[in-house]
């Protein structure tokens, strides 16, 4: 809903970023990508949304350009997905600490490979 606020964790090219903010109410939309060049294509896809005029300027779209495992970045999330199919088991551990900690009711979709809850909460990567 429009209260919430979904991060794409290694968000690449920002496709997935766009299409919350495009198919959803969501009041704020962003994207964490560690690989400069996909950051910078998603700030390109973006650009191109707001120039044919899809995307919605009264709800926020950002990528940011950093590690995802730096909870900081996201600690303002509601939705948190992430397809981590190349993430190495010591981002997703870092991670999976990280939303453990999250308020209740935060929504975390992780695909390809289920979150390392038990590895992360006795802190063995």
């Amino acid at each position: 809903g429009p209260d919430d606020v979904f991060y794409d964790l290694g968000s690449g090219a920002g496709k997935v970023v766009l299409q919350a903010h495009l198919q959803t109410s969501v009041g704020k939309a962003g994207g964490i990508e560690l690989e400069e060049s996909r950051h910078l294509a998603a700030g390109q896809l973006l650009a191109q949304a707001t120039a044919v005029g899809v995307a919605d300027p009264e709800r926020k779209v950002s990528f940011v350009l950093g590690d995802a495992t730096s909870a900081a970045l996201w600690a303002d999330a509601t939705v948190v997905f992430t397809l981590c199919t190349c993430f190495p088991v010591e981002v997703m551990v870092k991670i999976t600490a990280s939303v453990s900690q999250m308020a209740p009711g935060t929504r975390v979709v992780a695909a390809s490979f289920p979150l390392p809850l038990k590895a992360a909460l006795e802190g063995v990567a």
